[in-house]
């Protein structure tokens, strides 16, 4: 019996493990290719942010974190948000999972884990798009500041059924741009 499960342990471990192998271009039943370049970028400016204590007092395990920002097809070249064109509006929010990242090197130490959602959508159209993941931020810093890639989850419009990924990437003055990479059915 003992044997068995020792078997049935490995088979799932190998069947797992090649589901997860490859190049990061295909998915594990080989017939999605992701796009090289992105099919979607937009620029975001956060309107609000706001951190709230849900847990112990200060930083800690259980807080949230709330956003919303407008969407715009380009960032203005000023980087002033009142001379761009809004065309839709981003929101999401985080919650604290680890408030002191414990893996890592001693340079982590002032970052936490987050794990967030992010809706997107676009005035006029029945477009949105929803993408989550797990990611270390700054404690003082609540607004990403390194680039994260996080997978679609799931859309409407034109993202309806579309698997992918979104890289959001920190422009600073509370610009962000994101990248949305949908795969393609072969």
């Amino acid at each position: 019996m003992t044997r068995r499960i020792i078997q049935l342990a490995i088979a799932c471990s190998m069947t797992l493990i090649a589901g997860c192998a490859g190049n990061g271009q295909h998915d594990s039943r080989g017939d999605m290719t992701l796009s090289t370049e992105p099919d979607v970028v937009a620029y975001c400016h956060e309107a609000f942010l706001e951190r709230i204590d849900l847990g112990a007092a200060d930083q800690s395990h259980g807080d949230m974190v709330t956003w919303s920002a407008d969407v715009f097809n380009e960032m203005p070249a000023n980087r002033k948000r009142a001379d761009g064109t809004v065309v839709g509006i981003a929101s999401g929010y985080m919650i604290v999972t680890r408030p002191n990242h414990e893996v890592g090197t001693a340079a982590d130490v002032d970052r936490e884990f987050r794990v967030s959602t992010m809706t997107m959508s676009w005035d006029g159209t029945d477009d949105s798009i929803i993408f989550t993941g797990l990611h270390a931020y700054g404690h003082d810093a609540p607004r990403l500041d390194n680039t994260v890639t996080r997978p679609v989850v799931g859309g409407t419009g034109r993202f309806l059924g579309r698997a992918g990924v979104a890289a959001v990437i920190p422009e600073g003055e509370a610009w962000f741009r994101v990248e949305i990479y949908l795969a393609d059915h072969r």
